[in-house]
């Protein structure tokens, strides 16, 4: 489990589990100290720079993000939050969802959250191994990974099957977790 600046010990800032690590929410840090509350633009920029930090400590990274959730306090942040997005993930972005929320701490104006493959947990390639550009040769590797691209129907079984021992695994966990009356 990592810990995340300015949470409560009670949760946990991320955990790893079946080759993901899944964050929880994370704020600007820059909100946590003394003084005015950032704005949008810049508790933006601590949010996503957190988050790329919460996701090296627990051994991955933002290009290995594979879906991102966005609370904004207000919809007129939209824009900002996709020139930030767009920016962050300038290639093969992951999936996303935003939304409009209320927050408890009310100068907080966007948390964002993550799940990433760890690492460790993808396919390596030799160092030595040459490795081609993206787009030179129609799917044959994803970007900056040298790792070859599935077809669809062998990349929908695979990403399938990792999602249903997922949630084998977490009902396992929740079943042993679970309280008895």
């Amino acid at each position: 489990m990592i810990r995340v600046p300015g949470q409560l010990p009670a949760i946990a800032g991320a955990v790893s589990h079946g080759g993901l690590v899944v964050t929880s929410g994370v704020i600007s840090p820059a909100l946590l100290g003394p003084g005015p509350a950032p704005g949008i633009a810049a508790q933006l920029d601590g949010a996503v720079q957190a988050l790329s930090e919460v996701l090296d400590r627990a051994g991955s990274d933002l290009a290995h993000a594979i879906r991102i959730e966005a609370f904004l306090a207000r919809a007129e942040d939209f824009p900002r939050w996709n020139e930030v997005f767009a920016a962050a993930w300038p290639a093969d972005p992951p999936a996303r969802t935003t939304l409009i929320a209320g927050f408890a701490l009310p100068a907080v104006l966007v948390e964002l959250q993550a799940i990433a493959a760890l690492r460790s947990a993808l396919p390596q390639t030799p160092a030595s191994a040459a490795r081609p550009r993206y787009g030179e040769v129609p799917g044959s590797a994803f970007p900056d990974t040298g790792w070859p691209m599935m077809s669809s129907d062998s990349a929908m079984s695979s990403a399938s099957a990792g999602v249903a021992a997922a949630m084998a695994s977490l009902s396992r966990w929740r079943a042993k977790a679970s309280w008895s009356a």
